[in-house]
């Protein structure tokens, strides 16, 4: 068995690439000769000062672009692994690369459609979790808790389990997100019941502020592919299809569901999703409302009932997208 490269990134996209790189792996894909082209790209964004709030189009082309000593294989090489780590950054709510110049059409054609979990699903999800007791510890411990949380909250994964429980103001409802994606620390407020939740969970276990919320019994923080596990075997528990390989349902999907029935909330409650969507990119730590704007197709899509409603606001986005085109 061939093993994993260990990728090393040190550009302000980081974060990004190792978790494309884990994206990948966790499909199946070893990912290995890939993962020395993206140490390239990410040395060249720190030679070049690309970062994902300044990215100039000319150069991060320079980097696309075909060089005169290179063979046809290499540079399809190249451009593959890009337009690969910008379809996922996309699936990400992400806009923070250049579109690849030579495939506008076939990235629009082809882009990852994040799954929508319906209401009902959600809660199937959320009974699963509360009534498997057959599970590991750690897993009744903590998995109820934690798939609520993303779920109220909208965070990534990574956010919710670097969250310490001196990240947490039980008395004003409210999450310190650190140093999240983007460099982009905010405050993320929390419902009534959820707040209620977590400051039972707190009391119960009696954390230390400095240590994580989601932690295994030795204090050590959970890992990313630990949750990943938990929410597989959790959506086969609740009767929840997979869709096939690299079509999810994902737990980053969970976040996507967040801010769509978030919109179905607003829209449904007569709030002008104009004035909504700044606020729901601010929640979300979203560098850019365009990141966000496209929720608004995702919740017509799941939800017609409420098409009625942002029947002029679509109009507003649609154009926006057809000039990305090009």
């Amino acid at each position: 068995m061939v093993p994993y490269n260990t990728p090393a990134f040190s550009s302000g996209y980081a974060s990004l690439l190792y978790g494309f790189v884990e994206s990948k792996r966790l499909e199946g894909c070893k990912y290995n000769g890939e993962v020395k082209e993206l140490q390239r790209l990410d040395r060249y964004f720190r030679t070049h000062g690309v970062t994902p709030a300044d990215h100039p189009e000319k150069t991060v082309y320079g980097w696309l672009g075909k060089r005169s000593s290179e063979s046809d294989k290499t540079f399809s090489t190249r451009n593959s692994v890009y337009r690969q780590f910008y379809s996922y950054l996309l699936s990400q709510g992400d806009d923070v690369l250049p579109v690849p110049p030579n495939a506008r059409e076939k990235l629009n054609g082809s882009g990852f459609t994040p799954y929508i979990f319906t209401h009902d699903e959600m809660r199937l999800i959320f009974d699963a979790a509360d009534n498997w007791k057959s599970q590991g510890a750690s897993y009744v411990r903590c998995a109820p808790l934690l798939f609520r949380l993303l779920y109220g909250t909208g965070l990534r994964i990574n956010e919710a389990l670097s969250l310490t429980a001196g990240d947490i103001s039980i008395r004003q409802e409210m999450l310190l997100v650190r140093e999240a994606k983007n460099d982009n620390s905010r405050l993320v407020p929390m419902s009534q019941s959820l707040s209620g939740r977590v400051a039972d969970y707190l009391s119960a276990h009696g954390y230390p502020e400095g240590e994580p919320v989601f932690q295994h019994d030795g204090g050590k923080q959970f890992s990313t592919n630990t949750a990943y596990d938990w929410f597989r075997q959790t959506l086969w528990k609740a009767g929840i299809p997979h869709r096939g390989r690299g079509k999810g349902p994902r737990l980053h999907d969970v976040r996507h569901t967040f801010a769509v029935h978030s919109l179905q909330a607003a829209v449904e409650a007569g709030t002008d999703p104009n004035a909504f969507l700044p606020l729901l990119c601010t929640y979300l730590g979203h560098r850019r409302l365009s990141a966000t704007e496209r929720y608004l197709r995702l919740t017509a899509e799941a939800y017609p009932s409420v098409i009625k409603a942002m029947d002029g606001i679509m109009d507003k986005i649609i154009p926006e997208v057809e000039s990305y085109e090009g």
